[in-house]
């Protein structure tokens, strides 16, 4: 088993470098795996169009996936561009979502 997410794009991400973009990417964790996506740079509004695969024991969804959206910094730490935690209990083996979800936290 698996689970796939789709990580497609983001809208509206703060302006955490110098001249007022970001450099984003995405960090998702689920069951102790982390996955991470490519950096898009010099925008708020990045698309990554990424599959991101974590192999699962489980046939059930009965944990959270973890998302992290970060801007990534030249020479010093990454910062937090705000993160959601998705609850998959709601959700079917093979069922295919497709939903916006608003980070939290920045």
């Amino acid at each position: 088993s698996q689970l796939r997410i789709r990580v497609s794009e983001a809208r509206n991400l703060p302006a955490l470098d110098w001249g007022g973009t970001s450099d984003p990417y995405v960090i998702a964790r689920f069951e102790g795996q982390t996955k991470k996506t490519s950096t898009i740079f010099k925008t708020l509004h990045p698309r990554w169009n990424e599959i991101l695969v974590f192999p699962t024991s489980s046939s059930t969804m009965d944990t959270s996936l973890g998302i992290e959206c970060f801007d990534h910094d030249f020479g010093s730490k990454d910062d937090s561009c705000g993160r959601v935690d998705i609850d998959l209990l709601g959700f079917s083996v093979g069922e295919t979502v497709c939903k916006w979800y608003p980070l939290k936290d920045y």
